[in-house]
């Protein structure tokens, strides 16, 4: 049964010395990267995700501008070591407070009411009567009201994750939140990140980076099981909730902090129709039994340059979570 990685030339990194260099992927690593793609798709206990970039864009991504490292073996190498991340991580003088994930004091939920207005929710053919910011102070109380702190980090995560899909939007509307978001926009639907990744000028198209979340690090992610779970907090501290998702057609699935390597698969050079594989997934012994094990934990991903790479690129910031709370990201200056 063919899939999206059905008609694809397989590839892979390897090394030599400190170089990495780009290789065809033997008959026995492709049937792997099938195989474990099937898995994937099939497994009930994660999401396959998708997200498209420019050429353009995926360079910037990465401060990659020398001519020298603009090809698709340098974007990988830095790709598997340190991820996809939001622009929260990035090169902007961010605060610690303002990097945080789990920051719920009142200046942010200020800063969310400020910024979220009515009229912005109406783009394209949304219509949301029930959401309605009514008045500040009343919106603030009720907020602050909420006594568990995870609650409180879900709520604000949600009014983000609007302010991350308004920015988003092509023609920059609200922008304020866009330069700073703490998610990266994903897609469950090939087609989508196919769009995304052409070119301003229709001229060619970029890179599908690929991976999976699992379903045991809900809060991670902005997808169904976290919108159920916060609609429920928001009914019964009538606070404002979007009752129709702002473009349906996306299929997004914003992912708090970014996508890690070790849950990053690979990348497909589009014009290309080469799928470059992390080379993690060939470390892995008796892959096929272990299948179950590194979807929900990830492959082992070797980050002995991780630091280097961050200070070439210019980030500031990197997140991490620990094996006791990989539900948790904690953002850390570099």
């Amino acid at each position: 049964m063919e899939n999206e990685i059905s008609n694809l030339k397989i590839h892979t990194l390897k090394e030599s010395g400190h170089n990495q260099y780009m290789v065809k992927a033997s008959k026995e690593e492709c049937e792997l990267v099938r195989k474990f793609f099937d898995a994937l798709k099939k497994s009930e206990n994660c999401q396959v995700i998708y997200r498209g970039e420019s050429v353009e864009r995926a360079y910037q991504h990465y401060n990659l501008n020398d001519e020298s490292k603009k090809n698709p073996c340098v974007l990988a190498s830095y790709a598997f070591v340190i991820g996809e991340k939001a622009k929260s991580a990035t090169r902007l003088k961010l605060s610690s407070k303002e990097r945080s994930f789990r920051n719920v004091e009142q200046e942010i939920f200020d800063e969310i009411f400020d910024e979220i207005e009515p009229h912005e929710l109406h783009i394209q053919d949304i219509e949301n009567p029930q959401f309605s910011l009514c008045n500040k102070d009343d919106f603030i109380k009720k907020v602050m009201s909420i006594s568990s702190t995870d609650n409180k980090v879900l709520v604000r995560n949600y009014y983000l994750y609007i302010l991350h899909r308004i920015g988003n939007d092509g023609d920059r509307r609200n922008d304020y939140y866009d330069k700073k978001s703490h998610f990266l926009s994903t897609t469950t639907n090939y087609s989508v990140a196919e769009d995304y990744s052409l070119a301003e000028d229709f001229s060619e198209y970029g890179f599908i980076y690929v991976g999976w979340i699992p379903n045991s690090i809900p809060n991670r992610a902005m997808n169904e099981e976290t919108f159920n779970k916060v609609k429920l907090i928001l009914k019964e501290f009538e606070l404002p909730l979007l009752e129709k998702e702002l473009y349906p057609n996306d299929e997004e699935i914003s992912l708090i902090g970014g996508i890690f390597p070790n849950f990053l698969l690979g990348i497909i050079n589009v014009e290309e129709e080469t799928f470059i594989i992390n080379p993690s997934l060939f470390e892995i012994e008796n892959l096929c039994l272990a299948v179950d094990e590194v979807i929900m934990r990830g492959l082992p991903v070797n980050q002995e340059n991780f630091f280097q790479f961050l200070k070439s690129i210019g980030y500031e910031s990197y997140n991490e979570t620990s094996p006791d709370d990989p539900n948790h990201i904690k953002n850390k200056e570099v």
